[in-house]
């Protein structure tokens, strides 16, 4: 019952997503630079594989946060995040040897807001929410 709820939901997924490519970021130059990956993991590497996680992550946010913002059904404080986090993996590769830490906060930052809209859904009136 709790998996089918959690399947059924694009925060969910998104989280996921945004964990995923938060942990890749960070673990897979370490791994690469220490011959831990064999050539048969050559794939997770490609260009490909990076616009593919960045563009369903986008997709997430874009779906369940941003337009959950416009409807009134997302926090302020959880759309700043969401979109803060969704320019810091859009943007990263603008800044050279920070690239690595900045998609790595920037995919986190969005898990944590699908999260926080997941586990703890805005609940109060959109207009009376009180100023950041």
């Amino acid at each position: 019952q709790v998996l089918k709820l959690l399947i059924d939901k694009l925060d969910f997924w998104g989280m996921f997503t945004s964990l995923l490519c938060a942990i890749h970021c960070a673990l897979l130059p370490f791994l690469l630079s220490v011959g831990l990956m064999g050539s048969s993991m050559r794939w997770i590497n490609h260009p490909a594989f990076e616009v593919i996680v960045t563009v369903l992550s986008a997709v997430f946010v874009y779906q369940s946060l941003l337009r959950g913002y416009a409807s009134g059904i997302v926090r302020r404080s959880t759309f700043i995040l969401a979109l803060c986090g969704l320019i810091m993996i859009l943007s990263h590769h603008f800044f050279g040897s920070f690239a690595t830490p900045i998609v790595v906060i920037g995919g986190i930052s969005i898990a944590t807001a699908h999260f926080q809209q997941l586990f703890f859904p805005f609940k109060g009136d959109f207009l009376k929410e009180s100023k950041i």
